[in-house]
């Protein structure tokens, strides 16, 4: 068996929710394994946007946004995760609520071969601006992340 069809058979018994958590960070995996992930969200019938793009990748464009605004901000960490499919997941939560964030400390093993990426101890660290710390704190226990705080 080769690897994508290893990969294959990995995804097809995967269960639903793995699948949509790792359809939130689809741009660690390969082009062919996004692929596959989306023939088996196809298969299942469930519809999902796999995020290709890192959310982190255009953080420089946060700051442009600024303009001459002083940026002498002090980032606070707020939540601690295990799981970097969790912290991802409370990232999204923050950002969609236009409360900019970063997952910092991720001690990780990445497989290409396998398109899987896991993290390693309490070592996710989710921080916001020291200006949206309240904020962020109670959007996090309304969505359930409440054991995840700092």
């Amino acid at each position: 068996m080769n690897n994508l069809e290893s990969l294959k058979s990995t995804y097809a018994s995967m269960p639903d929710f793995k699948l949509i958590r790792l359809a939130s960070t689809a741009f660690h995996i390969s082009k062919e394994a996004q692929e596959l992930l989306r023939a088996e969200f196809i298969k299942r019938n469930i519809e999902v946007e796999l995020i290709t793009e890192d959310p982190d990748a255009n953080d420089e464009e946060i700051f442009d946004d600024l303009g001459d605004t002083d940026i002498n901000v002090e980032l606070v960490v707020i939540a601690f995760f295990n799981d970097y499919y969790v912290a991802v997941m409370a990232k999204n939560i923050l950002e969609s609520e236009n409360i900019h964030s970063f997952i910092s400390d991720v001690n990780t093993n990445f497989s290409n071969l396998l398109g899987i990426f896991k993290s390693y101890g309490n070592n996710n660290r989710l921080s916001v601006s020291s200006n949206d710390v309240h904020n962020a704190i109670n959007k996090l226990r309304d969505a359930g992340y409440e054991k995840f705080l700092s």
